[in-house]
């Protein structure tokens, strides 16, 4: 991250079944997202956080094995990045449903000030095959 000054990294598909929060040998911030006991091959979504960026950290939320967000200070405001993990198109037609409901009720439930980033691997299929 850092040869690429990058300061948030989004992550998917940890395969990390519980949720977890803990900062590497160098300094940055790792927070994980996972449901208990879930399958782990489905499992993980979080963010990478680089130390110098760690101060603008105002919270995060690590709602399922799915969906996470992390709130910024942004110059004088806010900004709050979400990082998704949808389910294959191959997966329940219910659990697909389930997922997009989710995340609607969590970008919903979000303070309303501030931009809102969604990040992810959304498994979509555009055209025919």
């Amino acid at each position: 991250m850092s040869s690429q000054s990058v300061d948030i990294m989004c992550l998917q598909e940890t395969r990390k079944p519980n949720s977890d929060h803990y900062d590497t040998e160098d300094g940055y911030s790792v927070v994980l997202s996972g449901t208990a006991g879930a399958h782990p091959e489905w499992a993980g979504v979080g963010f990478v956080i680089a130390p110098s960026f760690r101060p603008r950290v105002c919270g995060y939320w690590q709602l399922d094995s799915r969906i996470a967000s992390i709130k910024i200070r942004a110059g004088a405001g806010r900004l709050t990045l979400c990082t998704a993990y949808a389910p294959h198109n191959d997966r329940p037609t219910d659990e697909k449903l389930s997922f997009y409901d989710r995340l609607h009720r969590h970008l919903a439930a979000l303070p309303g000030y501030g931009h809102r980033l969604v990040f992810g691997d959304w498994n979509a299929r555009l055209g025919g095959r």
